[in-house]
C-alpha cells in the first residue's frame, strides 16, 4: 500500500512520467479547483516581500499501466483568478507588462518526469508556459499523508515548491524595483474520475 501511495502521488505531482506503474488499467484523475492553489512571492526593493496567488487551478491526468510513456497531465492556471496584496498590484500583474491576461488567459504546466528522492519527497521535471514562452522547470514536491488517504479513497494531495525568473518569460517591467526571482508554492488535491463517476 505504501508503494502504491507513493507511486500515485508522483503521478499526481503535475506530471506525465516515465517509469513503472502499479495499476492494472489506465486511470484518470482531476485536480479539484476548490482544493488547489498556486502562490507567488518576491522581494520589493530588497527590503520587503510581496505576494500573489492563483485559485481555480484545474487539470486532467491519465495513467496508463501498460505504457508509462502515455501517462500525462496538463494543469491550467487561470490568470483571471490572480489576486495580490492589493487591487492596484492585482491589476498591474494582469496587465501587458506582466501576465497579460487579455492576450494570455492561462498559465500551463506539463510534466515530463518524476524522480523519488526519499522521505516522501520527489523531484518533478516539466515545462511551464507563461504568455507565449515555454521554459523547463523543476518542482520539489512532498506527499501530504494527513490530507491524502491514498488511491483506495480516490484522492491524493501534495505540496510543491519551485522558483522562476520572470524575465525569462518576457516579464521585464519594474525589474529595478521588483525582484526577478519569483518563489512559487503549490498545493494540490486530486480526485479519481472513476470514483466521481
Amino acid at each position: 500500500m505504501q508503494r502504491a501511495r507513493a507511486f500515485i502521488t508522483t503521478i499526481i505531482l503535475l506530471g506525465a512520467f516515465g517509469g513503472p506503474s502499479v495499476f492494472a488499467q489506465a486511470r484518470h484523475y482531476a485536480i479539484d479547483p476548490a482544493a488547489a492553489s498556486v502562490n507567488l512571492s518576491w522581494r520589493m526593493l530588497g527590503i520587503s516581500t510581496s505576494q500573489a496567488g492563483f485559485s481555480r487551478v484545474s487539470g486532467d491526468i491519465q495513467l496508463d499501466e501498460q505504457n508509462a510513456l502515455h501517462d500525462r497531465i496538463v494543469v491550467n492556471i487561470p490568470v483571471s483568478s490572480l489576486e495580490a496584496d492589493n487591487p492596484l498590484l492585482t491589476a498591474m500583474l494582469k496587465s501587458a507588462g506582466f501576465f497579460n491576461q487579455p492576450a494570455y488567459p492561462r498559465v500551463t504546466f506539463t510534466s515530463s518526469r518524476v524522480l523519488p528522492v526519499g522521505g516522501g519527497n520527489y523531484r518533478v521535471f516539466g515545462s511551464l508556459q507563461i504568455r507565449d514562452v515555454v521554459r523547463p522547470v523543476i518542482l520539489l514536491a512532498t506527499l501530504k499523508p494527513q490530507a491524502s488517504p491514498g488511491p483506495a479513497s480516490g484522492r491524493v494531495a501534495f505540496s510543491a515548491v519551485t522558483a522562476i525568473y520572470r524575465s525569462a518569460f518576457g516579464m521585464t517591467k519594474l525589474l529595478g524595483a521588483a525582484a526577478d526571482k519569483i518563489d512559487i508554492t503549490i498545493a494540490i488535491n486530486a480526485a479519481s474520475r472513476e470514483a466521481a463517476g
